[in-house]
């Protein structure tokens, strides 16, 4: 009945449509026809025909049934439960029985067979104790490692020599401006019993451009003041001279040379030879 119901409404619907079109097209124009009635009878039909589709219309589709419980299910007839057993079904998995282990028996008094999980395994005899684990490992040497050679050991002649001449340039460079170190020579002291004395030779250059007066007054001034401080930090020192070479003179010959000798905790001039006039 939905069916037909649904069809007729479509088709009223179509012919009240065309018949409203029609009848206002003649409204129009003024003109009175039999549109007008078939426009109402396509109205009513229409909506006679909406009202028994709306009362004739069921839903297809019907909500599931909830599943059955077990408790709820019965067994059918002979043949439902002989269609459900010809269906194939998987198996269950196997389970395993479960394994017991019997404990073996004790061997019966007589036997001298051993069980075989009592058979003695074959042990190696015991290694020799180590004699050295109870004595202590001897100190390393300390030294040079093997394949290099010791370091020589230093001469404390020559340690002193080459102290007294670093010393000789470090104060020429701090104290007195114009001046250049040319050579130092430190020899040892053979006039005195003392071991450990020297004599300190220092060949310096002043270069400046300056009278004969005012070069002998600086150089003099100069090689005092050194032989001072000598005498105050290098106490084995006993004897010094101090050589002056001046360019603006003579690039080679020395100039003037200055002489002292040590006196306690200072050093006095024993001599002086000026070349400059």
């Amino acid at each position: 009945m939905a069916i037909f119901f649904s069809t007729v409404l479509f088709f009223g619907v179509i012919v009240a449509a065309a018949a409203g079109i029609i009848l206002a097209v003649r409204k129009v124009r003024h003109r009175e026809t039999k549109a007008g009635r078939v426009c109402i009878a396509a109205a009513v039909v229409t909506v006679v025909c909406f009202v028994g589709f709306g009362l004739t219309y069921e839903p297809s589709e019907k909500p599931e049934d909830p599943p059955p419980t077990a408790s709820s299910t019965e067994p059918e007839g002979p043949g439902q439960a002989q269609g459900d057993a010809q269906e194939p079904t998987e198996p269950p998995p196997a389970t395993t029985p479960p394994v017991t282990t019997t404990e073996p028996e004790d061997p019966p008094q007589g036997t001298t067979e051993p069980p075989a999980a009592s058979t003695p395994e074959t042990t190696e005899p015991p290694a020799a104790p180590d004699q050295s684990a109870g004595q202590t490992e001897p100190p390393a040497e300390t030294g040079t490692p093997e394949g290099t050679e010791p370091p020589e050991e230093v001469d404390p002649i020559e340690q002193a020599q080459q102290d007294i001449e670093e010393a000789t340039r470090a104060l020429f460079a701090e104290w007195y401006k114009n001046t250049t170190v040319d050579s130092v020579t430190v020899n040892e002291h053979l006039g005195t019993e003392k071991e450990g004395d020297f004599v300190l030779l220092v060949y310096a250059t002043w270069d400046v451009k300056n009278s004969v007066k005012m070069t002998n007054k600086m150089l003099a001034t100069y090689s005092e003041d050194f032989a001072a401080r000598v005498g105050q930090e290098l106490e084995n020192v006993q004897d010094l001279s101090v050589f002056w070479t001046v360019p603006y003179y003579s690039e080679t010959d020395i100039s003037v040379k200055y002489s002292y000798e040590r006196a306690g905790a200072g050093m006095y001039e024993t001599g002086h030879m000026i070349l400059v006039e």
